[in-house]
Order: structure tokens, then C-alpha cells, then sequence
């Protein structure tokens, strides 16, 4: 999935978050207007969804269940704009064991 985090962005980092099954990378234009990506480091798993809210730069992310973590996780991330963005765990929550 994509999702954009729109203009104003804190500190100017206006970007995409890009999401596959495996991973979340975030990807903000440079200097010659290029999108470079940044690979977030997140909990492992196969992501099912990912959207962000503006406001609380913040990133919700889901999981399907699997044989290490057998029920459906929603992970809320704080996205930090540093010099390298990154993320941290602010709660988990579990769900069922069959995604719907």
C-alpha cells in the first residue's frame, strides 16, 4: 500500500510511506527532487495495512496472524524525523486469529 504524508509535514519531510508484506519504507524527495527511501525497522511479520495519521505523526500497521504470532497484531509506531526516520512501538494490540 502507499500513503502520503501531506505537505506541511513536520520539519518539511512532505513524503510517501510505502508498505509490502514484509516491510515499510519512507521516501521523501532530495535535493535534485529524487524520491530516496528510508526502510523503517518494524516488527516483523506480514503487514496487511498500513495508514498514518497526519496530526500525531504516527503509523498504524497490521500484521496477519502466523506461526510465531498466532493472532492479528495493529501496531501504532510514532514516526520520528530525524537525520535517519525511524520509528517506535507506542502500543500493540491483538486481534483474532483469523483475518477477516
Amino acid at each position: 500500500s502507499v500513503v502520503s504524508i501531506p505537505s506541511p509535514a513536520e520539519n518539511g519531510n512532505e513524503g510517501i510511506l510505502v508498505s509490502t508484506l514484509q516491510c515499510i519504507t519512507y521516501y521523501k524527495k532530495d535535493s535534485k527532487n529524487r524520491f530516496v527511501g528510508e526502510l523503517l525497522e518494524t516488527p516483523t511479520g506480514a503487514l496487511s495495512s498500513v495508514s498514518y495519521e497526519h496530526d500525531r505523526s504516527q503509523i498504524l500497521a497490521s500484521y496477519k496472524p502466523n506461526t510465531k504470532y498466532p493472532k492479528e497484531r495493529h501496531v501504532l509506531m510514532n514516526l520520528n524525523f530525524e537525520e535517519k526516520p525511524s520509528d517506535n512501538i507506542v502500543h500493540t494490540f491483538e486481534g483474532g486469529t483469523n483475518q477477516h
